[in-house]
C-alpha cells in the first residue's frame, strides 16, 4: 500500500512567510499614499491685484457705514417722535445693496475679484461701523436719548412718628405710632448728562381728599434747590439705603404733614428735551398708612 505524499510546512517558516508578506503589503501601502503633491504656482501679480480689490472694499465699506450713521442721526431720527424699528431695518437693508455699489463705484478690475466670502466680511464691517458710529452719536455730547430716571424709588426719612416701613417694589406700608403723623418722603433723580435741563411734576393723592402738588418745576430752579437742601438735611432714612445712591444724583424731600391711615398714591414724571427728541419717564408709588 502506498501512501500519498504531503506537504509538510514547520511553524518557523510559516511565521517567517508571514512578517514578510506584511512587510510587503506595508510598503506597497505607503507607495500608493507618497503620491507627489503638486503646489499652485503663486502669482504675485493676481494676489497684489487682490490685495488692492480688498483694500477698496474695506474702504468703501467703513465709508458707507460712517455715511450712512451721519445721515441717520441728522435728518431722519430728528423727524422721529421716538425710537422704532426703521432705525436698525434701513441699515440691515442695504447690505443686500453692497454688490451692487461697490460694481457702480470700484472698478471693474477689482470688483470682478469679489467672491461670497468678500460680500459676507463687506456686511459685517458695514454693520459694525454704522453701529459705532451710531451709538457715538445719539449719547453725550453729542446726543441724548436716554430718559432721566428716579433709579432707587421713594425713601421715608427716619423720624419719631414712624415705626416701620416695608417696601415691596413700588408699594409702601408704612407703619406709624400716631393716627395723622407728620411724614418726610424723598426721591433722587439721575440722568446722563444734564439735570438742570429736567422738568420735574410730582403729586400725591391724599387718601380721600384732593390731589396735592409737590413739584412742578425745573431742576435748576430755586424750588428744586429748597427741595434739595431739604433732603440734604435727613441724616436717616429707612430702609437699607437712601434714595440717592451715586454721587451724580440730586435728591429731593417732600414734608407731608398730617397723613391719615389709608392708601396715598405719588406720581412722578420727568420730562427732559434731548438731543433728538423728548425724552420722559414717569412713575406711580403707593403708600399704605396704617397705625400700629
Amino acid at each position: 500500500m502506498v501512501v500519498p505524499a504531503t506537504n509538510v510546512v514547520d511553524v518557523d517558516t510559516a511565521l517567517r512567510s508571514s512578517a514578510y508578506s506584511g512587510r510587503k503589503r506595508s510598503k506597497d501601502d505607503r507607495s500608493k499614499d507618497q503620491i507627489p503633491k503638486v503646489l499652485e504656482p503663486f502669482d504675485p501679480v493676481a494676489a497684489y491685484e487682490k490685495e488692492k480689490a480688498d483694500a477698496w472694499s474695506m474702504w468703501l465699506v467703513i465709508g458707507l457705514g460712517a455715511s450712512f450713521a451721519l445721515f441717520q442721526r441728522f435728518v431722519i431720527l430728528p423727524m422721529m417722535d421716538g425710537p422704532a424699528r426703521s432705525i436698525w431695518l434701513l441699515p440691515l437693508s442695504l447690505v443686500f445693496f453692497l454688490p451692487t455699489i461697490h460694481r457702480l463705484v470700484i472698478p471693474s478690475r477689482f470688483s470682478d475679484l469679489y467672491t461670497g466670502g468678500n460680500w459676507f466680511r463687506a456686511g459685517m464691517l458695514f454693520l459694525f461701523t454704522w453701529l459705532a458710529a451710531s451709538v457715538a452719536m445719539i449719547n453725550p455730547p453729542l446726543g441724548d436719548i436716554a430718559a432721566p430716571e428716579v433709579p432707587e424709588g421713594i425713601g421715608i426719612a427716619d423720624t419719631e412718628d414712624v415705626a416701620s416701613v416695608e417696601y415691596n417694589g413700588r408699594d409702601l406700608i408704612l407703619s406709624v405710632a400716631d393716627g395723622s403723623p407728620d411724614i418726610t418722603i424723598g426721591f433722587s433723580v439721575r440722568d446722563n448728562w444734564k439735570l438742570e435741563d429736567i422738568h420735574m411734576n410730582a403729586t400725591i393723592q391724599r387718601y380721600g381728599d384732593a390731589e396735592v402738588v409737590l413739584a412742578g418745576w425745573m431742576l435748576d430752579s430755586e424750588s428744586a434747590t429748597l427741595s434739595n437742601q431739604r433732603y440734604m438735611e435727613i441724616a436717616n432714612w429707612t430702609g437699607s439705603a437712601e434714595p440717592a445712591s451715586k454721587v451724580e444724583d440730586m435728591g429731593f424731600a417732600f414734608d407731608l404733614e398730617s397723613l391719615e391711615p389709608g392708601i396715598h398714591t405719588i406720581s412722578i414724571r420727568l420730562v427732559e428735551e434731548g438731543d433728538l427728541w423728548k425724552n420722559q419717564w414717569s412713575g406711580e408709588y403707593t403708600l399704605n398708612v396704617q397705625v400700629q
